[in-house]
């Protein structure tokens, strides 16, 4: 697990720094002493960003297989 880490790009590893922290404030938001409808949107919030994190990722993930792809089919 750790060497895949290492050998990723910058760019992954900040989307999944990203991720983790928008996660972990959802949580917070989640268990926050303030009063409940505060607490719902700040954690609903956290986790769309989250989730939109997520699939910005995936998208990237895909379009760099595409063009491997078309890389090593055209050469």
């Amino acid at each position: 697990m750790l060497n895949q880490l290492g050998s990723m790009n910058q760019e992954t590893k900040i989307e999944y720094g990203l991720m983790v922290m928008a996660a972990a404030l959802a949580i917070g938001a989640g268990f926050a002493p303030i009063d409940r409808e505060a607490s719902v949107l700040f954690a609903a919030v956290f986790l769309g960003i989250s989730a939109g994190l997520w699939l910005s990722h995936l998208l990237t993930m895909l379009h760099t297989a595409v063009e491997q792809n078309n890389l090593s089919t055209d050469g």
